[in-house]
C-alpha cells in the first residue's frame, strides 16, 4: 500500500465537505464548536489530527502516523460529521464529539492491528468479538497495549527516549511517549496502567532507584454507559460515502448488548437525613447569619493584602478583625486565641460561603449541578429579581439543560433569594465595586457567572477566577464545608436534586407528582418516579414518619379508593392509542426500535392465522390487537399515570407482588386488583377533593375585608388551585 505524504493527505482532509460544527486548518488540527462557551471563551475545541497513531502489525514495521492513511481517517472525520448534522446544540456535544472521535481512532487501531486496511474488508468476525473484549478489559485489551509495550521494551536501550522523560516522570507515564513507542491512541489518564511496567524495566536497566512496589496490573473494563456509547460511535462509521464505509452496521442493537455484558448502571446514592439536615442547618446559618459578616472580612481581606506589604502586619490586621467579627469558629474548633489567620483560613472560609449558597439553591429548586454551576449557562449576575415583595416571591432564571435546553422562570422563596444575593455581592468585592447596599436583581450581567471565585494569596486576589464545583471528596472544594460538620458524606450534586423530591413526596405525597415533575423538568412522569420509588426513598420515608409521628396510612387510604371507572377509561384509551401505533408500524411509518421489531415479527408469525384479506385497515387493526392480547402481548402505554411501583425486586407492597418470584406483574392489571393498592395514583376522586378545597378557600376569602397579606395569599392560593383542576380536567376529558 502507497502512503500518501502528510501534506497530500491534509489537502485531502481540508477539501472535505463536513457539518458547520466542524472545521480543519491548513496545519491538521481538528476544531469543534463549543456551543458553551462564553463570550470571552474560546468558541472551539481544537484536536491535532497529526496525534493520532497506527501500530505495528504483520505488514508495517514500526508505528505511523493516522493522518497519512487517509482512507481510515477520512471515514472517521465523515463519522462525526453526521453525528453533529443529527444532534441539537447542547452543553455537552463538543465533548460528546470528541469522545466519539477518540473511539473511533482506537477502533481504527484495532482494525490496523489486525490488518485491515480499509473498513469495507473488515471480517465480520473481527467485529462480533469485540464488545466482551471491552465489557472485560476495556481498549486496553482489545489493543493488546502491555504485550505491544513489552514487545518494544525487549529491543530499548535509550534512556532519552519520550518514553521515559517528562517533567513527572516520578509519578506518571509520558503519554506522548508511549503514543510514539508503540503507536497507540490510548492517551492522558489511561497511560496510568502501564507506570509501574516501565518503572521496573528503568529499575532492571539501571536507570534508576526505586523501592516501589509493583501491583498487579488490572486493565479498567468499559461500564454500561461507556460500552453502549463505544458502539454507538462505530456504528457511525457506516454512515459515511458508500466507498468508504464498513460493509454493514456493526452493532445494530447496541444498547442490548452493551446490558447483556455489563452490569446495570447505578442510580445516584441518596443523602440519608441526618446529614442532609446538618449541611442545610449549616447552610442557612452562614446565609442568614454570617454570611455579612464573611463578606466584609473578604472585602477588608483583600485590600489589607494588596495595599499592606508587612506580611506579619497584614495576616495580625486581618486575625483581629476576624475576633471582633466572632468568625473564628467558623475556622478553627481549638485554640483559637493562640494563632494567627492564615491565607488557607481565608480561602476555606470563601469556599464555604459558595458551598452553602450552592446547597441551598439545589435542595430548594432541584437543580441539576451544571444548571447552577455552568460558566455560561448557570446562574448569573441578575437572575434572581423581585415578583411581590409583600409576600417574599421571586423570581429566578434557570437554564433547563436536558429538555428545554433554554433558560425558564421558576417562583422562589427566601433562602434562595438570600443565597443569590450573598454571591452577587461577593462579585461585586471581586470587581472592586460597593457591595454593603446592593439589593438583589438590580444589576443584570449574563455574562457574569456566579459561582466562580479568586482565591487568595499574600498578594491579593489571584489573577484569574476559579469555577466553583461541588466536590466532597479530600481537596475538593466542598471538602472543609462537610469535614467541620464531622461527616463521612460521599455526596454528589445530584444527591440534593433526590432529596428535593424526597422532601416534596413527604409533604405532598402523590397527588402531586405533576408538579414535582415540572419542577424537575422531565419529559415524563415515569422519569420522575425513579426519584421517589427507589427502595430508599421508600425506607428514607418510612423512617421519617417513625420520627416525626405522620400518618402515612392515612394519606395511603385517600389514593386507594375508586379506581374502577377510571380504569377501565384508561383501557379504553390505551387500546385506541395502540391502534395508532400499531397502524403506523405496520404502515411503515414507524419502524425503528425493539417494540416496532417485535410488532412486525409477530404479525408476519400471525399473518396466516388471522384472515386479513377480507378486512379493511381498521378491522385488521382491530384483529391483530385482539390476537396480540390473546398471547399475553397487550401494551400499557400509560402504565405511567396510574402505577407508581416499580419494578423492583424485593418484596413490595404492591397488589400485583407475586411471593413465587418475587417481582411485580404489572401485566395483570385490573380495576379490581388495583383498587386497594397504595401505589395506583389516578383518581377521578383526586379532583373531587381539590373542587372541594377551592369552594373552602372562596368562602374563607369571602370573610376578610379590605386589604391584607392573607388575603392576597389566599388568593395566589385559589388562583393556583384553579389552574391544578383546569390541569387535571384537561387530561382526564380524552378518557
Amino acid at each position: 500500500m502507497n502512503d500518501k505524504t502528510a501534506a497530500d493527505s491534509l489537502a485531502l482532509i481540508s477539501a472535505l465537505k463536513l457539518h458547520s460544527d466542524l472545521t480543519i486548518t491548513i496545519n491538521g488540527f481538528l476544531r469543534i464548536r463549543r456551543c458553551d462557551a462564553r463570550h470571552d471563551e474560546l468558541g472551539y475545541r481544537e484536536i491535532d489530527l497529526k496525534r493520532f497513531h497506527l501500530p505495528i502489525n504483520s505488514v508495517d514495521n514500526a508505528p505511523q502516523k493516522l493522518i497519512n492513511q487517509p482512507q481510515m481517517l477520512i471515514p472517521a472525520l465523515h463519522a462525526i460529521s453526521e453525528y453533529s448534522s443529527i444532534t441539537s446544540d447542547s452543553k455537552s456535544k463538543a465533548n460528546r464529539i470528541a469522545f466519539m472521535l477518540s473511539n473511533i481512532m482506537k477502533f481504527l487501531e484495532y482494525l490496523w492491528l489486525n490488518d485491515v486496511y480499509k473498513l469495507s474488508q473488515t471480517p465480520p468476525s473481527l467485529i462480533s468479538g469485540l464488545p466482551k473484549i471491552l465489557a472485560i478489559g476495556g481498549w486496553h485489551s482489545a489493543l493488546k497495549i502491555s504485550d505491544r509495550l513489552n514487545f518494544f521494551l525487549e529491543t530499548m536501550d535509550a534512556p532519552l527516549h519520550p518514553l521515559f522523560n517528562s517533567t513527572n516522570w516520578k509519578v506518571s507515564l509520558s503519554s506522548a511517549g508511549l503514543q510514539l513507542a508503540i503507536g497507540t491512541n490510548i492517551a492522558n489518564k489511561e497511560t496510568t496502567c502501564y507506570f509501574n511496567q516501565v518503572q521496573q524495566f528503568r529499575e532492571t536497566k539501571g536507570w534508576m532507584h526505586s523501592e516501589y512496589t509493583i501491583p498487579p496490573t488490572t486493565f479498567p473494563a468499559l461500564n454500561y454507559s461507556s460500552l453502549r456509547q463505544t458502539l454507538e460511535s462505530i456504528n457511525f462509521l457506516f454512515f459515511v460515502p458508500e466507498d468508504l464505509r464498513l460493509a454493514s452496521i456493526p452493532f445494530p442493537d447496541y444498547v442490548r448488548i452493551a446490558k447483556k455484558l455489563t452490569t446495570s448502571p447505578g442510580r445516584t446514592k441518596n443523602i440519608d437525613s441526618h446529614g442532609a439536615g446538618k449541611l442545610m442547618e449549616k447552610s442557612l446559618a452562614l446565609i442568614y447569619k454570617r454570611s455579612e459578616a464573611i463578606l466584609g472580612l473578604l472585602s477588608n481581606a483583600i485590600k489589607i493584602l494588596r495595599d499592606n506589604p508587612d506580611h506579619d502586619k497584614k495576616l495580625k490586621t486581618i486575625t483581629d478583625y476576624v475576633k471582633d467579627a466572632e468568625l473564628f469558629d467558623l475556622i478553627e474548633h481549638r485554640n483559637q486565641e493562640q494563632r494567627s489567620i492564615k491565607i488557607i483560613d481565608l480561602n476555606n472560609l470563601l469556599r464555604d460561603l459558595i458551598t452553602a449558597c450552592f446547597l441551598c439553591i439545589a435542595v430548594f429548586n432541584a437543580r441539576r449541578r451544571d444548571e447552577i454551576l455552568h460558566p455560561k449557562l448557570g446562574l448569573y449576575l441578575g437572575c434572581c429579581t423581585t415578583y411581590n415583595s409583600d409576600l417574599r416571591i421571586y423570581e429566578m432564571m434557570f437554564y433547563i439543560e436536558k429538555s428545554r435546553k433554554d433558560y425558564a422562570p421558576f417562583y422562589v422563596g427566601d433562602a434562595t433569594q438570600k443565597a443569590v444575593e450573598t454571591l452577587e455581592k461577593l462579585q461585586l468585592i471581586f470587581s472592586s465595586k460597593g457591595h454593603c447596599n446592593h439589593r438583589c436583581g438590580t444589576i443584570i450581567d449574563r455574562h457574569l457567572a456566579l459561582f466562580r471565585y479568586k482565591t487568595l494569596t499574600h498578594r491579593g486576589p489571584a489573577e484569574k477566577f476559579t469555577n466553583y464545583n461541588f466536590e466532597a471528596y479530600e481537596g475538593g472544594q466542598a471538602y472543609h464545608f462537610v469535614a467541620h460538620l464531622n461527616l463521612a458524606i460521599d455526596a454528589t450534586p445530584h444527591m440534593f436534586r433526590r432529596l428535593y423530591c424526597t422532601i416534596f413526596m413527604n409533604q405532598h405525597e402523590y397527588p402531586h407528582l405533576p408538579a414535582l415533575s415540572h419542577q424537575l423538568q422531565h419529559d415524563s412522569l415515569a422519569t420522575t418516579q425513579i426519584y421517589i420509588t427507589s427502595p430508599v426513598s421508600q425506607n428514607e420515608a418510612a423512617f421519617l414518619s417513625r420520627v416525626y409521628d405522620w400518618k402515612i396510612d392515612s394519606y395511603k387510604t385517600d389514593h386507594q379508593q375508586h379506581n374502577e371507572e377510571i380504569a377501565i377509561q384508561m383501557a379504553d384509551a390505551t387500546k385506541e392509542k395502540f391502534s395508532e401505533i400499531i397502524y403506523s408500524i405496520l404502515s411503515k411509518k414507524s419502524s425503528s426500535g425493539g417494540y416496532s421489531k417485535l410488532i412486525l415479527t409477530l404479525y408476519k408469525r400471525l399473518y396466516h392465522v388471522v384472515k386479513f384479506d377480507a378486512l379493511d385497515n381498521k378491522d385488521r387493526i382491530e384483529s391483530f390487537i385482539k390476537k396480540l392480547a390473546a398471547r399475553g402481548h397487550s401494551p400499557t402505554p400509560f402504565k405511567h399515570a396510574h402505577c407508581l411501583s416499580e419494578n423492583i425486586k424485593i418484596r413490595s407492597s404492591s397488589k400485583c407482588y407475586n411471593k413465587a418470584d418475587n417481582q411485580l406483574h404489572k401485566e395483570n392489571a385490573s380495576p379490581v386488583l388495583c383498587k386497594n393498592c397504595p401505589y395506583s395514583w389516578t383518581s377521578p376522586e383526586h379532583v373531587l377533593t381539590l373542587e372541594s378545597a377551592h369552594r373552602k378557600k372562596i368562602i374563607a376569602l369571602n370573610s376578610f375585608e379590605g386589604d391584607s397579606i392573607i388575603r392576597r395569599a389566599l388568593e395566589i392560593e385559589i388562583k393556583n388551585l384553579q389552574a391544578v383542576l383546569v390541569y387535571h380536567k384537561r387530561n382526564m376529558e380524552p378518557l
